[in-house]
């Protein structure tokens, strides 16, 4: 299994694509599919290795979880687990 390459940091921001959160308004454990594969792009973006054991694998576990949470320490936010509205607001507003 080959892994996505990292994107390379960049002062304008992140260059991906930003995920769209599901209609309950937040990402959470055992969620997956193409928009967590987004969502894991953008957590190894920000926190380069964070998913050392899976990598964007669309599906959302216990490493993708913790990642969020260190993604979410980094953007200053409430440090909660949930990719929702306000960490998506400061995921699209930070740069490197």
């Amino acid at each position: 299994t080959k892994e996505a390459p990292t994107p390379t940091p960049s002062k304008e921001g992140y260059p991906g694509e930003f995920p769209v959160r599901p209609s309950r308004g937040y990402f959470q454990r055992y969620d997956e599919g193409p928009e967590v594969v987004k969502l894991q792009k953008f957590l190894e973006w920000i926190c380069p290795g964070c998913l050392p054991k899976y990598g964007c694998d669309g599906e959302i576990g216990s490493e993708t979880l913790g990642a969020v949470k260190d993604c979410q320490k980094i953007l200053g936010v409430t440090v909660d687990g949930f990719f929702g509205r306000d960490t998506l607001k400061a995921a699209k507003a930070y740069k490197k």
